[in-house]
């Protein structure tokens, strides 16, 4: 804290944090801090956050490696079994076609273009483009296109059944369309903010862009 000096947070003697150098995600003086540094250094940034947090920010950041992020999957296209959701590309975002009929009632992940990089284990957290659609209504409930990536950690419970059990053991670079049961989605409670009832089958198609 810029104010009284305590400790807001930290990670040192923690696993280091994956920032993504982007100018919509990130503080402002952050983001023009970070730019053209070079792994290795270590910088010292003021962020005036009075109208958030009340108060300003003295952060201290080493960059301790750097790497591009691919903007979405790469590798060889599949072809998808009939009767699933279609999956186009439009204007470079997958985009998922209202499906029609009866979905699943078990878990279907099918790779839509298989990429060339390492398989995902449990525990590892994924960095990762996707959208979210709901089968019933053809609703897009949620979607990362549009702003910077977001990654989660698989296989460890954090995220819905479906996820973890959907993209554990896939490779990295792959697409991958996900049709999730309720069980294996928000189970019977549903997810009331984001519209999605109890008895809901979820459609996700995912890019996995890089793994740590």
């Amino acid at each position: 804290s810029g104010n009284d000096g305590s400790e807001l947070d930290t990670t040192y003697g923690k696993t280091p944090q994956n920032i993504i150098l982007d100018q919509n995600s990130l503080l402002a003086p952050v983001y023009n801090a970070m730019v053209g540094q070079k792994v290795g250094a270590r910088i010292l940034v003021s962020a005036d956050v009075t109208e958030q947090q009340g108060t300003w920010i003295l952060f201290v950041f080493d960059i301790t490696d750097a790497q591009d992020i691919p903007t979405s999957a790469s590798g060889t296209p599949v072809t998808p079994p009939a009767g699933l959701p279609v999956v186009t590309v439009v204007d470079g975002v997958p985009t998922i076609t209202p499906p029609t009929g009866t979905p699943p009632t078990t878990l279907v992940s099918q790779v839509l273009i298989k990429g060339n990089g390492p398989v995902i284990t449990s525990g590892q957290t994924v960095l990762m483009q996707y959208t979210g659609m709901i089968w019933a209504s053809g609703k897009v409930f949620d979607s990362s296109w549009g702003g910077a990536p977001v990654e989660f950690p698989v296989g460890v419970g954090q995220v819905i059944p479906g996820f973890d059990e959907g993209l554990v053991g896939q490779t990295i670079g792959s697409r991958v369309l996900l049709v999730i049961p309720p069980e294996k989605g928000y189970g019977t409670d549903g997810n009331a903010q984001a519209g999605i009832a109890g008895t809901d089958t979820l459609i996700f198609v995912v890019d996995l862009l890089l793994a740590s």
